[in-house]
């Protein structure tokens, strides 16, 4: 988890009944790092970084926080007690989570490329694949969730930048569309994922059109 704290103790009770609690009545074991400005009291914590990521020309911020976390507790945990993990689940600590956000069960996620939602996409979709607010046109993901499998982890949380062709868009600005150019320089390939979530009091849905159109697919 890797992002200011805000009001993640809003959101906490979601965070650990819609999405750790499913994962684990799955028999998925969890361990937890997190990288924020403030302390946070999340299951299983195994090691957490509380001061400011260092900066990078056209990088995001929250990828350099996630870098740093991977490199300076996650690898090092993993070195430390021999084990490895299939997944990293990337996310933030303003998320709320949906009762059913989780809608594929971890069998079905993706081992080769980075499950994620998308910002915008060559094509109309569902809103369990994307932010609330979809563009037309080349895909850009969407940073506020996704989940890398270990096949690619170490390309994924660099911060290098690779050789292989960028794909246009006009997002190159925003911190999604960095993302997006950085991981298509390293020839990273997106799955699309469903997962129902959203920041908490999101400055984008000020009429709380798209939570309430969320809350809806609870019933699924």
């Amino acid at each position: 988890m890797c992002g200011l704290k805000r009001n993640y103790e809003e959101v906490k009770l979601s965070l650990h009944e819609n999405l750790i609690n499913i994962l684990l009545n799955d028999g998925i074991e969890i361990h937890s790092f997190v990288h924020s400005d403030k302390s946070i009291e999340i299951f299983n914590l195994k090691g957490i970084i509380t001061s400011a990521p260092k900066k990078y020309p056209n990088i995001p911020y929250q990828i350099c926080r996630f870098n740093e976390c991977y490199h300076n507790l996650v690898l090092p945990f993993m070195d430390k007690n021999n084990i490895q993990y299939d997944f990293f689940i990337c996310t933030r600590p303003d998320n709320f989570y949906f009762q059913y956000c989780l809608l594929k069960k971890i069998y079905d996620w993706d081992i080769n490329k980075i499950n994620i939602r998308m910002r915008r996409y060559p094509k109309k979709l569902d809103l369990i694949y994307h932010t609330g607010h979809i563009d037309i046109g080349n895909e850009v993901v969407d940073d506020q969730f996704f989940i890398i499998p270990k096949k690619i982890a170490n390309i994924a949380f660099s911060i290098k930048r690779g050789n292989f062709p960028i794909i246009p868009h006009n997002c190159h600005a925003w911190g999604e569309g960095q993302l997006t150019d950085l991981w298509n320089s390293n020839n990273l390939k997106f799955k699309l994922f469903p997962i129902n979530v959203i920041i908490h009091n999101w400055s984008h849905d000020k009429s709380k059109k798209i939570y309430n159109d969320r809350k809806k697919l609870e019933t699924f």
